[in-house]
């Protein structure tokens, strides 16, 4: 109920539906509520060993971007190794 008060609250000055949404996620999603209540709640479960609800997973790692100097090695090599099969070529 204190989330609905403090979102009708920010309503009379903000996006009605932005508050209420936010409010609807931090509903739905304890851990996203850092209010001193909610927090007290958080470590008050982690001391009596209540079961932790699982976090959603992470999304899987992007390989970090080429550089450019990376870039170039790529096209050194592959300019190699066409030479090196042009050259293996003509000599058969």
């Amino acid at each position: 109920l204190d989330t609905f008060e403090e979102a009708l609250h920010k309503m009379r000055y903000a996006n009605q539906r932005a508050e209420l949404e936010m409010a609807l996620v931090k509903l739905c999603s304890p851990e996203l509520d850092t209010s001193p209540l909610a927090l007290l709640r958080r470590v008050e479960a982690l001391e009596n060993g209540l079961p932790r609800r699982a976090a959603a997973p992470l999304p899987p790692e992007e390989p970090a971007p080429e550089t450019e100097l990376d870039v170039l090695r790529s096209i050194r090599d592959m300019l190699t190794a066409s030479q090196a099969g042009a050259e293996k070529e003509e000599a058969e």
